[in-house]
């Protein structure tokens, strides 16, 4: 053993020589211009030839020490010693010698095998090697760099390395810093950075704010490791505060769903009774060639059940779960391949096995690189993250939003308010699509990327994002929260415990909401376009009218309702009432009891029992009456104005329906397996009158005890309509320019301050348009089509300038969508004889279509 390890030792010494002059590189020939660099470039050659004789020279002397070490050993034998001729006093002076040399050799071995550890990411097994050369000598400050390097990297062990990158920092630094050179007894300047990310992660922010001064002072202004600990010291401030004023929240850790790995992007499903998940579990590669796999687990009694993998997908994909389409109807993955990637829908099929479904194109993808989306429950907004040029920096939120046609208005850039020069993520719209939370290292926060919330305000329009604090909020990365239809328990991505992986966290909010809700999911199994389900209480209290949509194509939606109360829900199709029955909401309903989403027994036709009874509505969270209905439904109304309110409320909310909802034609009905959710509006409560007769069938009886319960007032809500409306700029042969000081463009303008001014984000349509009349001015443009896109485009760039002038963004007040193309007759050489027929085909047209908009 002893004799092989010298002889490895000897070869690994004249392979670091070898490996040294190989690095020796040989300078092409400058030109006599440059004597100078010639000069320079042999100086700098002697000096590698220099450190190669030195090298080569210490690499012999060690082997012939370890050689002569390996003798004394060896001639501690009696037998050996009769080989040898040599008596033991040779071995007296040897044998010491032989045992320091083989103990150095050995921590050379140890500091190597640390640092490819190291390189390898193998942070827990260099911390090993490392600690065992730190015990040896505790007063090395880079043996505590490196060891704090690696404690910090390994979950759970942050605080075992402040100390250690305190003791680091302190001091002077190496001027030629050789982190392979076990004779390196200071450390870079890196460990001033080290133990600031320490101190700041660990909690220990006076310290860290300490730290993160010197760094300014040791780094010019300019430097961005100066501008960084600037920062730093803010976030410390700030961090100091959070913690001081925690919210009332519980977080803990989900032991059932967590590894030893990575595991981080939790999806919950709206009933919370799911949870998808991304994790790098039982892979072996370093951190950065792991490939995220997909995991499901199911709640039961005592938790969750164990993660079952969901394979999809090459090994070669990385995948990252982002999102729920609806009641579990799909989800949504980020499938990466090296730096590129899409956002796609996997469903599951017939058997149950989850399924890739379609790749997100425009507007979502692009050439650039989109990473996360959220949809509203009802399916019409998308929020999601890009890195495409035009925004304000890093990866920002853009929104999209259904329109008429079935098609995706074209991205809106959320704005300067929401996003940063930092880096934007994980977008998650509320079930209602109220409240949008996002992750964010832009704005000010506690380090690292923390958690927002903005309000949409009445005007249409988000409100300035919300720190959402500590205990959510860290030093470390939140980069993801989901939340279940309540919008009040869920599931976080954090570093919180240290190291470089991400972990699973439970949230519970316990602040209590405005009014005491109940949260059901509902379906509509033959729900069309148009339907809408109206809710209003029966129960003589304060009250309550509320209308909700499914989602289009499963019928699907979300009710939040004031608990301890009786509603009658009645399923609408123009003015006919296709089903009716009551529900009564019990008492402990309400979601701060038991935090439960309950769910509704579905509306339709193929729900009612042979004996023509419906089926118990709130399930075992709520005590339910339902009545079908069996006879017309004859509201009694004390004077003309209601029931005047109570028909326009019914038009207001169906022609809302038809402006925003678009199906493919050929899909009539909801498919029954599906499920999906919806957004409420409130509108003041009328009494209803409808003239189709629909059958009634008796309900179950449920107890019904109401406890007393303050409900708050509902919103009242009226509808404002504008009409459709568009204004055309014609043009002459050739013409293309559009001012914004045309009368069009000003007609235009006052329709979209007025829209704006209820707060709604008008979507405006401008169509480019041009004959078949051949070009002649070739130098402007190439062809008929070009000169259509450039009417097109010249008048969306008069528009923006005539809102600009009143103070209204593009991208955040109002979006436009942009169209072209050639018309009219084929070209005949007539251009003269039909020039007014050709000229009804020459123009740029603003559109603007009809809209209800809820005025609070």
């Amino acid at each position: 053993m002893t004799t092989g390890s010298s002889m490895a030792s000897w070869e690994e010494a004249l392979f670091a020589a070898w490996r040294t002059t190989s690095r020796l590189s040989i300078p092409s020939a400058p030109s006599s211009d440059h004597l100078g660099d010639r000069a320079w470039t042999i100086s700098r050659s002697l000096d590698r030839f220099s450190e190669w004789v030195r090298v080569l020279f210490n690499a012999m002397f060690r082997s012939t020490l370890i050689l002569l070490a390996w003798m004394a050993v060896a001639m501690t034998s009696p037998a050996q010693m009769s080989v040898w001729h040599r008596g033991p006093e040779v071995s007296e002076w040897l044998s010491p010698l032989a045992h320091d040399l083989m103990e150095e050799e050995e921590a050379r071995n140890r500091y190597r095998d640390a640092n490819r550890l190291i390189g390898d990411e193998q942070w827990d097994q260099a911390a090993v090697l490392l600690q065992d050369l730190y015990d040896r000598d505790s007063e090395n400050r880079n043996l505590a760099f490196k060891l704090a390097l690696c404690l910090r990297s390994v979950k759970g062990r942050l605080d075992e390395a402040v100390p250690l990158a305190v003791q680091a920092a302190n001091g002077d630094f190496a001027k030629r810093y050789n982190a392979l050179d076990i004779e390196e007894t200071l450390p870079s300047e890196k460990a001033l950075d080290l133990a600031l990310e320490v101190l700041q992660y660990a909690g220990y922010y006076g310290e860290a704010f300490d730290m993160a001064h010197r760094i300014t002072e040791f780094y010019p202004e300019r430097d961005f490791r100066h501008i960084r600990a600037k920062q730093a010291m803010k976030d410390c401030v700030f961090a100091a505060d959070c913690t001081a004023s925690p919210r009332d929240m519980g977080i803990r850790p989900e032991t059932g769903l967590n590894s030893v790995a990575r595991d981080f992007s939790p999806v919950v499903s709206p009933d919370g009774g799911s949870v998808y998940f991304t994790s790098y579990r039982e892979q072996t590669a370093p951190l950065d060639k792991r490939k995220g796999r997909l995991f499901r687990a199911s709640r039961t009694q005592s938790g969750w059940g164990d993660p079952e993998v969901l394979e999809l997908g090459a090994s070669s994909e990385d995948l990252t779960t982002i999102g729920i389409l609806g009641d579990e109807e799909a989800l949504l993955v980020h499938r990466g391949r090296g730096k590129a990637g899409d956002v796609w829908t996997a469903k599951w099929d017939a058997s149950g096995k989850l399924v890739w479904g379609e790749k997100l194109e425009a507007p979502i993808a692009s050439k650039h690189w989109e990473t996360s989306m959220t949809e509203r429950f009802d399916g019409l907004e998308r929020i999601f993250v890009s890195d495409r040029p035009g925004g304000q920096g890093g990866r920002d939120l853009y929104r999209t939003v259904l329109l008429p046609d079935g098609t995706w208005s074209e991205p809106l850039n959320l704005g300067a308010r929401i996003n940063t020069p930092g880096e934007e993520e994980s977008p998650v719209l509320s079930a209602d699509g109220r409240s949008l939370v996002f992750s964010s290292n832009g704005h000010q926060g506690m380090g690292g990327f923390d958690l927002f919330r903005c309000v949409r305000l009445d005007n249409g329009s988000w409100s300035e994002p919300e720190h959402m604090g500590h205990p959510l909020n860290t030093p470390g990365d939140e980069v993801m929260v989901s939340l279940d239809a309540s919008g009040q328990s869920g599931y976080l991505s954090s570093s919180r415990q240290g190291g470089l992986d991400l972990d699973i966290f439970s949230v519970e909010v316990y602040d209590q909401p405005e009014e005491a809700l109940a949260v059901f999911i509902g379906k509509v199994l033959q729900w069309q376009v148009g339907d809408v389900l109206e809710v209003k209480s029966t129960d003589g209290g304060e009250p309550v009218f509320r209308v909700f949509r499914a989602r289009p194509g499963s019928g699907s939606f979300v009710a939040a309702l004031p608990a301890c109360r009786e509603y009658r829900f009645s399923w609408v199709r123009g003015d006919e009432v296709l089903q009716s029955r009551l529900e009564k909401v019990a008492c402990d309903a309400a979601y701060g009891n038991e935090r439960r989403v309950g769910r509704l027994d579905a509306f339709g036709w193929a729900v009612e029992s042979q004996s023509g009874e419906a089926t118990a509505g709130l399930g075992a969270e709520t005590s339910a009456t339902s009545e079908m209905v069996a006879e017309a439904v004859n509201h009694e109304v004390a004077n003309t104005e209601e029931v005047q309110t109570a028909m326009s409320a019914v038009e207001d909310a169906e022609a809302e329906v038809a402006v925003e909802v678009t199906v493919a034609p050929d899909v009539k009905t909801a498919e029954p397996e599906s499920n999906l959710v919806d957004s409420a509006v409130e509108t003041e409560e009328p009494a209803l009158s409808f003239a189709e007769p629909v059958a009634e069938a008796p309900a179950p009886s449920h107890s019904f005890e109401p406890d007393a319960l303050d409900v708050a007032e509902p919103t009242s809500v009226s509808m404002v309509e504008f009409k459709a409306v568009s204004a055309t700029v014609e043009f002459g042969y050739g013409r293309y320019l559009t001012r914004s000081t045309d009368a069009q463009v000003q007609d235009m303008v006052k329709e979209l301050l007025a829209r704006r001014a209820v707060g709604e984000v008008p979507v405006l349509e401008i169509q480019g348009s041009a004959s078949f009349v051949p070009v002649k001015n070739k130098q402007a443009y190439k062809s008929n089509e070009q000169l259509a896109k450039m009417r097109a485009e010249k008048a969306r760039d008069a528009i923006i300038r005539a809102l600009s002038a009143e103070g209204l963004q593009v991208g955040v007040d109002f979006s436009i969508v942009l169209d072209w193309g050639v018309a009219g007759p084929e070209y005949q050489g007539d251009a003269t004889e039909k020039r007014e027929e050709y000229r009804n085909y020459q123009f740029a047209k603003f559109s603007l279509g009809r809209q209800l908009i809820e005025q609070r």
